[in-house]
């Protein structure tokens, strides 16, 4: 049975903070699932929100029906943009595992809610549209991430304290879900304030206990208070100065601070983020908040700041529309259906099903490498950041940097897709050479990690396909191979890369070498392999570029003509020569 019920629907957001609004290729909508309310929101890649719409959630009425009201919200955003639309992004109540898709476990605030197949079921009523899935805690928190009050920071934490209490973890630009899918979940941290209190949780001893909003008002009305009927009664009170509602405030103001304290002193983030309603108790509940964080926090963190969510009612729907940006391969694989001439042909579901809208954001378009040499004035990751960001103004359409202090600094700064690695080592191998040097590209945020994708041995010792495994299991990044030959891109494929490089050829001893780009293998490499391809290496004029594209290349990547200036000099420097009358003396 479908939900009935009003829908509010609202149009291109002005004067809201999200920036101007872009062209509408490529749109997202994101949508957030809750108990008493469905919301979906239009998104475009600067994070605009171009239109949204509400509905309540029939949570009674069990799994089909808000999935049929889910559907529904993302059509009704889209409107005749409906073609433009690449991906869904959902957030939702419950405990969701983001691999599969599925609801791991749900409150019976949703009737059958857990189980439920929530990529899969909403992927089929759009026509296979892929769909990338995240609790709604962690769709907040990359929203605040991406446009709100942690934009530029690589690492965040973000604490939610309404009904419950929960939170969610940002490392290097992506909402970390842990293993198990229950990473954030803050609310179940034992505090003293909270000894034999029951949690909702079904244990005892937790923050959620006496610090959520009901937590709040429920030890009011236990304590004798009559003044006040609800949470936001008991905050008016407080700020009169009633002592009992005080208390109360402070009591939970202080103990939620305590347990933000230990996450901090364990995560080490550069902003906390704290919102959800109890927030709008004021002064008498901020004021001990602070005060028992810096009564926790080690030394080094006291100057951490603590602020309010900036995007309390858009933050949700623009983090669920970040995720297909940075979710796998895996986690973005959409239903099997039949298409129909309404539904969307874009980009992520025509030539390239299953690959995330990272890829198909370079699709055709210039990624710049921005790298400096060891002992060269500009290597300093400051301005390699700074390169990054004049290349971004310039129209790049991705960024590849090397070094995990420059990948940090540029994530933070930019939202455009990551190729990242690290050059380490005097060995044959030195592009990411080993394992821990890929998990910790992973670990920066960047959203490819670029290998050595050749035959040759590693450091480490182990094999292309055990590392291409261990960060498809470990991290949310996928893997570029750098390889010098069709051999080697051939095997780099069949051992799981999801895109390969030619950035190698004429750098190994049995590839082609030369001035001028290796077409021919970017050409054999887009002919014979089943995953996109980039052509790097000596791309240096435009029409180099355009020709290989022109071979079959995915994307292109340009380094040394745009941003190596000793190079770039002395190409000029040498082109230039004068006859000896040419000369003059000073």
């Amino acid at each position: 049975m479908k939900a009935t019920g009003m829908s509010s629907v609202s149009g291109p957001a002005t004067g809201t903070g999200f920036g101007e609004t872009k062209t509408s290729a490529g749109l997202v909508v994101g949508v957030d699932i809750g108990g008493t309310k469905t919301a979906a929101g239009l998104v475009d890649p600067s994070g605009a929100l171009l239109a949204s719409a509400t509905r309540p959630t029939p949570a009674a009425e069990g799994r089909e029906a808000i999935l049929d009201t889910a559907a529904e919200l993302v059509r009704s955003v889209a409107g005749d943009r409906w073609g433009s639309v690449t991906a869904v992004g959902v957030g939702s109540a419950g405990v969701i595992d983001p691999e599969r898709g599925v609801v791991v476990s749900a409150t019976t605030s949703l009737t059958g809610w857990a189980g439920t197949d929530l990529r899969g079921g909403l992927s089929r009523r759009l026509g296979g549209l892929p769909v990338a899935t995240a609790n709604d805690v962690q769709a907040h928190a990359l929203g605040e991430h991406w446009r709100g009050a942690a934009a530029g920071c690589a690492d965040v934490l973000l604490v939610a304290v309404g009904t419950g209490v929960g939170a969610s973890i940002v490392l290097g630009g992506r909402v970390r879900h842990g293993p198990h899918a229950v990473a954030g979940h803050a609310g179940h941290v034992p505090v003293p304030a909270a000894a034999g209190a029951p949690c909702p949780c079904g244990g005892t001893g937790h923050v959620e206990a006496v610090a959520s909003g009901p937590a709040l008002l429920a030890e009011y009305l236990r304590r004798g208070g009559t003044g006040a009927a609800d949470l936001a009664g008991v905050a008016r009170l407080a700020a009169a100065g009633d002592p009992l509602a005080t208390d109360v405030l402070v009591t939970g103001g202080t103990a939620l601070g305590q347990a933000i304290g230990g996450l901090m002193n364990v995560i080490d983030p550069e902003i906390v983020v704290i919102g959800g309603g109890v927030t709008g108790c004021g002064d008498p509940w901020w004021q001990p908040v602070r005060a028992a964080i810096a009564a926790e926090t080690l030394p080094a963190l006291r100057d951490v700041p603590i602020v309010p969510a900036a995007l309390p009612s858009t933050a949700a729907l623009l983090g669920a529309a970040r995720l297909p940006l940075t979710t796998t391969p895996t986690a973005m694989t959409t239903a099997t259906a039949t298409r129909t001439p309404d539904t969307p042909a874009g980009p992520m579901t025509s030539t390239t099903p299953g690959h995330p809208a990272v890829l198909e954001a370079i699709r055709g378009r210039v990624v710049v490498s921005c790298q400096a040499y060891p002992g060269e004035p500009m290597r300093d990751p400051g301005t390699m950041c700074r390169i990054a960001q004049a290349a971004a103004e310039g129209g790049a359409a991705g960024i590849r940097a090397q070094g995990i202090e420059d990948l940090r600094r540029i994530r933070a700064a930019l939202d455009l897709p990551l190729i990242g690695l690290w050059k380490d080592g005097d060995g044959e191998v030195f592009i990411t050479p080993t394992l821990d040097h890929a998990l910790a590209v992973a670990g920066t945020g960047a959203d490819i990690v670029a290998v050595d994708g050749t035959l040759r041995p590693r450091p480490d010792g182990r094999t292309f396909a055990e590392i291409v495994a261990a960060v498809h299991d470990r991290t949310g990044s996928l893997v570029m191979a750098d390889v010098s030959t069709h051999e080697e891109g051939v095997a780099a494929a069949e051992a799981g890369a999801d895109v390969v490089g030619t950035t190698l050829s004429g750098h190994t001893p049995y590839s082609r070498p030369g001035p001028s780009p290796d077409l021919d293998l970017v050409a054999a490499l887009s002919r014979d392999l089943p995953v996109p391809v980039i052509a790097e290496g000596r791309i240096h004029t435009p029409e180099q570029a355009g020709a290989a594209i022109e071979a079959g290349a995915h994307a292109v990547v340009v380094g040394t003509a745009i941003t190596h200036p000793t190079t770039i000099t002395r190409w000029f420097a040498d082109s230039v020569t004068r006859s000896p009358r040419e000369v003059r003396s000073e």
